[in-house]
């Protein structure tokens, strides 16, 4: 967990596609320590469903020998306009290489061969998180920050280098969702 000079502490969101609980476990606990929130889905279903709600900053696919998982969520995943942003990282595993032409194929954006260090894998996502992060105070609150803007998401105000901006209840709530969604195209439906 860490924190900023404010004492905000920094989180983003990584989902972990595995039907491996150690392997699950493991890397949940080494991307904790880092300070990131991790989430598990095990189906495909599960990845898109957790995707919509948490907008992660990258999903972690485990690939496994004659395990299908990663190439089927990254395919659905590349298709979906409101997921098709969302890095996807292949942690492929001994006995799955044969799976890297089809998951180049699918759209994977990045793939590691394990054993990988953690250090690598947290420079990969430190990279991805960029300067977006969403952050709650000492008392609870929590906010969004994208470069020099920041929104408190609990009173509902925006500043930008500290200086505050008024916004309107559809401004801010466009706001959020362009920030939430950071890099990805929006579709003039999810933005009504």
């Amino acid at each position: 967990m860490t924190r900023d000079k404010t004492g905000f502490v920094i989180m983003a969101s990584i989902v972990i596609a595995s039907t491996d609980v150690d392997y699950y476990l493991l890397l949940s606990h080494i991307l904790a320590e880092a300070g990131f929130a991790v989430l598990l889905a095990s189906s495909v279903e599960e990845i898109i469903y957790i995707s919509h709600e948490a907008n992660p900053i990258a999903i972690l696919l485990d690939c496994r020998s004659g395990d299908s998982l990663a190439i089927d969520a990254c395919l659905d995943l590349k298709r979906d306009p409101t997921t098709f942003g969302i890095p996807t990282v292949a942690l492929i595993g001994p006995g799955a290489e044969q799976q890297y032409l089809s998951l180049m194929k699918a759209g994977i954006d990045e793939s590691f061969v394990r054993p990988i260090t953690p250090r690598k894998l947290i420079g990969l996502l430190e990279r991805l998180a960029g300067p977006m992060a969403s952050r709650t105070d000492k008392d609870g609150r929590a906010a969004l920050v994208y470069v020099d803007i920041e929104i408190d998401l609990d009173a509902h105000r925006v500043s930008r280098n500290g200086r505050p901006i008024h916004l309107g209840p559809i401004e801010f709530r466009m706001l959020r969702h362009l920030i939430e969604h950071a890099g990805q195209v929006c579709s003039r439906d999810a933005l009504v």
